[in-house]
This record gives structure tokens, C-alpha cells and sequence, in this order.
């Protein structure tokens, strides 16, 4: 790695930091050490304007006008740049399958989610490996292809190194489980899966700027909305589903967050909890959650995304 690739000691820093904070629970430093880590990566993108990385600044600018199809574009041409690294194809696979699940290009996106993990493979860093697999194994839940999520979510859990940094993606990876489990009405297994899950996740919940930390957590109570409708136990369903939409609300008033990543993901929740409120005969409450979901698509530029 050349010494412009490589990470400024402010940024290497700033993730000792967070991890030493993090395995002490110690939210508040955590906090400021993710504060310090965000402005550090900003940094180094900044002061390293090579040919992907001006590229991958240009596609994002896109996004946030909502021109997703000039996205596409861009992200194809850094594919087809020569001996591009592996995590540069990581990245722009990753990304190109993120719009292609807003554009409802189910079997397109799952390919682009396969394309990720084969480069993350690549990469050699266990930590991207496992977010990839998981992010694939989501995909293929989508899809229906459940005995293979089963499968990525294993390995997306034994790649991980030991030791609470790795807490919070041990914890996606098994809400992941549990998720295949109710798909498969192994119910009690789900339940066990979710308690784990939650038991991994608690010491970081409180550090609310956390996004990845939070998102894993709005996944996790929609996980658990989805297992008591299963259950018919429609009540706590309903509540479940609530907790999950004010985590995914508090995401998107984060300053740093994509606002179509958090939207969209918003509108997924809202989803759940309009069909829970539908169950519920709370017709007028179900409106204005569909009203909601509406309303944050429609601000990114996303009118037509069909949540699953």
C-alpha cells in the first residue's frame, strides 16, 4: 500500500479509540471516538482525490439527486477500470446492488450482493467479508432463498474474530438467523436466536450515533415483530414494529446518514407497521403510516420502491 493509501493517524487512531471504549462499554467515549472517526474518513477521501475515488464521490453526488440510472453509469465505469482493487469493487457492487433493490431488481441486485462478497473475499479482511455475506444472505431472504442465507450467515459468523468489537455483526448475523427461522416456522429456534442477538447488541445500544449499531437494532425489533405475528400474538407485534420505526426515525435525523439508505429503510419499517395496524383495525393510524412512508421515499427521489 502506497503512503497515499494509507490511513492518516488520526483515522487509525480514532478506531483504537472506539474499540478500547467499546470493550470497556464505556457508550460516552465511544460516542466521541465515532465523532472523531467520521470527521478522519472525511479526511482522507478529501486529501486522496485519485481517479475511483473522484468517481465514487461523483456517484454518490448523483444519488442524492435521486438520478439513479447517471448512478449506475458511473459505478459501471469504475468496474470496468483495470486492476481495480478489491475493495473499490467491493464498493461499487455494493452499491450498485443497493439501487437495484430500490429499482425492484430483486435478481439484479442479488447478483451485484454476490459480485460484493467475492471481492470482500478478495479484500482479505474478515470484518468487510462478514457484512458482505450478511448483506447477501438479506438479499437472498428476500428472494426466498433461505437454506443459502443459512448458509452465508454461518460463515458470516465464523469469520469473526472474538471479542466484543465484533459484537454488534455477531448480533445482525444471528437477527439474520432468526429472520430464516421464522420463514421456516422453526419458532422456539428464532426466539433463541433473537436472545442472543439482544444480549450482544445491549452494552452499544445507547450509542445512539452509532448508525450501523442502530440499524442493526431496528432490524432486530422488526425480526421480532415478524416472529410474534407468527406466534399471533399481534399486540406485541404492533409494539415491536413502533420501536423498530422510531430507532429507524432516529437514524434518519443523523446528520451523517445517507438520507436514501435511511429513508428507505424507514419505509420498510413503516410498511411492517401499517400491515400490523391493518391487523390491528386501527385504520387511521395505518393511513398515516403509509402517508409517512410516502413522504420519505418521495423526498431521495425513490416514489416506486416496493418494500418486501
Amino acid at each position: 500500500m502506497s503512503d497515499q493509501q494509507k490511513p492518516t493517524h488520526g483515522f487509525a487512531s480514532s478506531i483504537e479509540a472506539y474499540q478500547r471504549a467499546v470493550e470497556r462499554n464505556d457508550n460516552e467515549a465511544a460516542s466521541d471516538a465515532m465523532h472523531d472517526l467520521f470527521a478522519a474518513a472525511a479526511k482522507v477521501t478529501m486529501d486522496n482525490p485519485d481517479l475511483t475515488t473522484k468517481l465514487l464521490l461523483t456517484a454518490k453526488d448523483l444519488e442524492s439527486k435521486g438520478e439513479w440510472e447517471a448512478a449506475i453509469d458511473v459505478y459501471q465505469n469504475i468496474l470496468s477500470i483495470a486492476d481495480l482493487d478489491a475493495l473499490t469493487e467491493m464498493q461499487a457492487h455494493e452499491n450498485l446492488g443497493i439501487i437495484s433493490r430500490w429499482m425492484n431488481r430483486d435478481s439484479e441486485s442479488l447478483e451485484h450482493r454476490r459480485r460484493a462478497t467475492a471481492s470482500a473475499r478478495r479484500s482479505e479482511s474478515a470484518i468487510i467479508l462478514s457484512i458482505c455475506l450478511q448483506r447477501e444472505a438479506g438479499c437472498m431472504i428476500r428472494c426466498g432463498q433461505i437454506d443459502d442465507a443459512i448458509s452465508r450467515l454461518d460463515e458470516a459468523l465464523s469469520v469473526l474474530d472474538d471479542g466484543p468489537m465484533y459484537d454488534t455483526q455477531r448480533a445482525n448475523a444471528l437477527t439474520g438467523q432468526a429472520m430464516c427461522a421464522v420463514k421456516k416456522g422453526s419458532l422456539t429456534a428464532a426466539d433463541l436466536y433473537l436472545e442472543e442477538a439482544f444480549h450482544l447488541l445491549k452494552p452499544s445500544a445507547k450509542i445512539t450515533i452509532a448508525a450501523g449499531v442502530q440499524g442493526n437494532l431496528a432490524y432486530w425489533w422488526s425480526v421480532r415483530a415478524q416472529l410474534q405475528t407468527a406466534q399471533q400474538d399481534n399486540a406485541e407485534s404492533l409494539s415491536s414494529w413502533r420501536k423498530a420505526v422510531e430507532t429507524m426515525r432516529q437514524i434518519a435525523a443523523l446528520p451523517h446518514v445517507e438520507p436514501s439508505k435511511a429513508n428507505s429503510a424507514l419505509a420498510d419499517m413503516l410498511k411492517g407497521l401499517a400491515r400490523a395496524l391493518t391487523a390491528a383495525n386501527l385504520e387511521e393510524e395505518m393511513n398515516a403510516a403509509l402517508e409517512e412512508r410516502r413522504k420519505a421515499l418521495d423526498a431521495v427521489g425513490l416514489p416506486n420502491y416496493q418494500s418486501k
